[in-house]
């Protein structure tokens, strides 16, 4: 009995080493194909980014071309192009910065932006560092509905 319990020791010993080893032998590869596609990520049918998405967001935003603004967002359908502008009456945007920005898998990034708004207050509030959303729709980049985090 006790030959047969080590037999049976050796052989799962033998088995977690090959596992072992198959798994190291392959990792390299796993995070070459990881690398490659987060690069095909990058770009979407337009060979826009999502850095190029966020910012033709904001310039159409800076301009207050609201239509345009609005057809670059990924919004609910729940939330209608008045909804939209309604919103954005309160404060204009009045200056903004882009930073870097990370691909999460090939529909998501997130893109680090700094902006400014002047409310019709007067005052002025800035942002600062805030990671917005970026989703791929129909392989276009758009920047999410709320999209600041």
């Amino acid at each position: 009995m006790k030959k047969k319990f080590f037999n049976l020791e050796l052989r799962l010993s033998n088995v977690e080493s090959l596992l072992y080893d198959a798994y190291y032998q392959y990792l390299d590869e796993i995070k070459l194909l990881k690398k490659q596609i987060k690069e095909i990520s990058v770009y979407d049918i337009n060979k826009n980014t999502p850095v190029d998405a966020v910012k033709a967001y904001l310039e159409a935003e800076l301009r207050g071309d609201w239509q345009k603004a609005y057809r670059l967002l990924n919004v609910p359908p729940e939330v209608s192009y008045a909804d939209f502008k309604r919103a954005l009456d309160n404060a204009r945007l009045i200056n903004y910065k882009i930073g870097s920005f990370e691909i999460k898998d090939a529909r998501m990034a997130f893109v680090k932006v700094s902006d400014t708004h002047r409310f019709k207050s007067g005052h002025t509030v800035t942002f600062e560092n805030r990671y917005w959303r970026v989703v791929k729709v129909n392989g276009v980049w758009k920047v999410d509905w709320l999209a600041a985090q």
